[in-house]
């Protein structure tokens, strides 16, 4: 872990779960399917961080967060191309933790 409290973790692969620990976190993907899953659990501290990019792409990849992850309320978001990224960060909202998408590119939600 580095002294800015950030960590590059594993692909988890198709049907894992991104790990999210108490640092914050930086995963590059790579898709091998046509419909790749992640899933994404609920952030461990306000403000905390999470970069996610799609690394190598094999085919399409869908995260689902664990909750909301924009004001619209989606939880899927779909990276379809390498270079796909989204940044989130941990906000309380209703007094409880989620991520809130505070930049992407390339990246569906739905």
């Amino acid at each position: 872990m580095s002294q800015f409290n950030n960590r590059v973790v594993s692909d988890p692969g198709d049907g894992g779960a991104i790990p999210v620990g108490n640092y914050n976190t930086i995963c590059n993907m790579t898709s091998t399917g046509a419909s790749d899953t992640r899933t994404l659990a609920n952030p461990k501290y306000l403000g905390q961080t999470c970069t996610l990019a799609l690394d190598v792409d094999g085919g399409g990849l869908d995260i689902t967060a664990a909750s909301a992850v924009n004001q619209t309320g989606n939880t899927v978001m779909d990276f379809s191309h390498a270079g796909d990224f989204a940044k989130l960060c941990a906000v309380h909202q209703a007094g409880a933790l989620r991520w809130q998408v505070i930049g992407s590119d390339g990246v569906a939600f739905s």
